[in-house]
């Protein structure tokens, strides 16, 4: 009952992805934007460990992999947050808020530091965002980047955050493909390696 209400909840997105079917005002979404970047900045300098939730796709690297989501760099308008995939540092989340909305970005990396072709792709909160979950449909210049970078991927892409006081979900759902991990916000880590998109020894 929990994946088939995760996964009705992505279709919706995507259906209203370009339209705003909620009937949600301007000021609830900029106030449930505000409430839902102050929750995951109040997790800055933490990191938690998890796993794949459900997994309906082709892709199975993530199956028996440690997942880490390192929640750093957190500012009033910007948070990255690093998912590590066993020994895979290369992903790093952004999320920036401005002018009441949020803009989420996957911000990819070779070890070496350097960008990878397909990278900073994301979208921005949609309008049926609550306090304690967001979500972002596929921007138009991230159409263009999986057209360039990646051209058998099904579209549109709505990826989600979703925390509780136990855990913190993070989401894809497109045509074809729904997956998610699952975070354990009650037993903090150990701070995983530094993930790839920085080049110095430490961070906080």
């Amino acid at each position: 009952m929990k994946f088939n209400t995760l996964y009705i909840a992505g279709v919706f997105v995507i259906a209203g992805a370009t339209s705003n079917l909620f009937g949600t005002s301007v000021m609830t979404q900029e106030s449930n934007s505000d409430k839902f970047f102050d929750q995951v900045n109040a997790l800055c300098g933490q990191a938690f460990s998890g796993g794949v939730d459900h997994d309906i796709s082709n892709v199975s690297r993530y199956s028996d992999q440690k997942l880490i989501l390192h929640i750093r760099d957190c500012s009033d308008s910007q948070i990255k947050i690093p998912l590590h995939v066993g020994d895979n540092s290369s992903r790093i989340l952004i999320f920036t808020k401005n002018a009441g909305s949020i803009k989420l970005q996957h911000d990819h990396r070779h070890q070496d530091g350097t960008s990878d072709d397909l990278t900073l792709y994301g979208g921005y909160n949609t309008a049926s965002g609550v306090a304690n979950a967001q979500s972002f449909s596929e921007s138009t210049e991230s159409t263009e980047i999986f057209k360039a970078f990646a051209k058998d991927r099904s579209r549109p892409s709505v990826w989600s955050l979703t925390l509780n006081p136990e855990e913190i979900t993070y989401q894809l759902v497109r045509p074809g493909m729904v997956i998610a991990f699952k975070f354990d916000l009650s037993k903090p880590v150990a701070h995983p390696p530094i993930a790839w998109d920085l080049s110095t020894t430490s961070h906080n």
